[in-house]
């Protein structure tokens, strides 16, 4: 959970991003969203996008793509 942490603190950061930091990013915020989650479907609906954001991330680590997309 230490990079999620990372990521969360580094969201509105205004510098261009790898994709892999942008599903670092996102997998953080499904945290957050599951933390604060009413009721346990809906719990478990977010930690389980965390979990698809952390693979991705993962996956991604090893190329250095630019997240060109703004938001």
């Amino acid at each position: 959970m230490g990079r999620l942490r990372d990521a969360l603190a580094k969201l509105g950061s205004a510098q261009m991003r790898s994709k892999s930091q942008t599903a670092w990013e996102t997998a953080a915020r499904c945290a957050m969203l599951a933390q604060e989650a009413y009721d346990q479907e809906e719990r478990e609906y977010y930690v389980r996008l965390r979990d698809a954001w952390t693979t991705l991330a993962k996956r991604c680590e090893d190329f250095n793509i630019t997240d060109v997309a703004e938001k």
